[in-house]
Formats: structure tokens, sequence, C-alpha cells
């Protein structure tokens, strides 16, 4: 379950000073629900998975992913999702299998978790 209330993020970009990318959104996705971002380019789509992901903070607001809160339990929240950003970017020469593998064991999943035989 996802739950996301009055969650806002603003981001300083240089001389256009704040910019408010998301704004007061509260939206909530049950178990077992399929939910889809749609949105036009820099609406904040993918800023808002990055702050599902614990990858960046809201400026505020509460945000929890099975029942955890993304900010004071973001270790939780890790252990519940899975999530490729295209900013991470895959390696084409490798398969996806070994993808995964790989970016486990960077982020200390051992082999034996991280990809099954």
């Amino acid at each position: 379950m996802i739950t996301v209330d009055n969650l806002t993020k603003s981001f300083v970009k240089g001389k256009q000073g704040t910019v408010k990318v998301l704004d007061d959104i509260t939206f909530n996705c049950a178990s077992g629900e399929t939910l889809g971002i749609i949105g036009a380019n820099g609406a904040g789509k993918t800023t808002l998975l990055r702050i599902l992901a614990t990858l960046i903070p809201a400026t505020s607001g509460r945000v929890t992913v099975a029942g955890h809160d993304v900010h004071a339990d973001p270790e939780s929240v890790r252990e519940s999702i899975g999530f490729v950003s295209p900013s991470h970017g895959l390696y084409e020469r490798m398969t996806p299998r070994l993808n995964i593998r790989y970016f486990g064991l960077l982020n200390g999943i051992p082999k034996r978790i991280s990809m099954p035989s």
C-alpha cells in the first residue's frame, strides 16, 4: 500500500530560485491495485517515484510505502520495493540476470538472495 498525504517537493534552481515540482499531492494505492502516473515532461513523475523509493526527501507531507514512513524508516521501505530509475542505467552488455545480481551486490544483497538459480 502507498499513502501520499499533502506531498510537496521544491528544488532551488539557480536564477529561477525555488521551483515547486510537486504541490500538495494526496492519493492512496491499496495492495493489489495498479497505479499509473501520467503527465507531461517536467510534471514531477520521476520526482514522485524517487521520493517513494527514498532516493530524495520530500519538502513536506507524509509518504508511507508498505506501512513504512519513507522519511522515518527508509531501510524498511527499500526492503519492501524494487526500483530502477532511468538515471541509474543498466548495462546493455550484461544480461538482465547479471544486471540484477550486479546491482544487488552493490547494494549489499548477498548473491544467494540477489538472484535465484
